[in-house]
């Protein structure tokens, strides 16, 4: 019997139900993960696999970095500070290494040979912080959190039959 829900779920999730997530990208933020850039931000140019074109001015990115965390406060999230490090400068955008469900965290699969540590690292962090991991995409398969969307929340994928 089909429900019509993804596979694995046997009901619609309500708002109530959520207990994490980022189903909406358009409703207010109410907690967000940061990466300040650190070393391997500042030594990004060097690879050219990392795709960055130019050098960067690692103090400079880190007051910026400061000051965007401090704007992000003044609105009214909780901000919290991943504090890990790792090989790839691009641990500093923290959406693309796993999606936040309404179930869990799932740990995703970079295309970017350079970033395939990071979902570890931020799923390190979701664990420590009682968000479980729920699924996860393993190779072949790659994405990222910028390769997605959220269309709306009461939006379900039908069972691949």
């Amino acid at each position: 019997m089909s429900t019509g829900y993804a596979r694995g779920y046997s009901r619609a999730v309500t708002t109530v139900d959520r207990a994490f997530g980022a189903q909406s990208m358009t409703a207010p933020l109410r907690e967000v993960l940061v990466k300040r850039p650190g070393p391997s931000f500042g030594r990004a140019f060097d690879d050219p696999a990392h795709g960055f074109l130019h050098a960067c001015n690692l103090p400079v990115a880190q007051r910026e970095h400061d000051r965007f965390v401090e704007l992000l406060a003044s609105l009214g999230p909780t901000v919290h500070e991943l504090d890990a490090e790792t090989d790839s400068p691009d641990l500093v955008y923290t959406f693309d290494p796993l999606l936040v469900s309404d179930r869990g965290a799932i740990p995703l699969w970079p295309g970017k040979p350079n970033r395939r540590g990071e979902p570890a690292v931020v799923e390190a962090w979701t664990q420590a912080h009682d968000i479980p991991t729920v699924g996860r995409i393993e190779a072949p398969g790659t994405v990222e959190g910028g390769d997605t969307f959220w269309l709306r929340p009461d939006l379900r994928a039908s069972p691949v039959r």
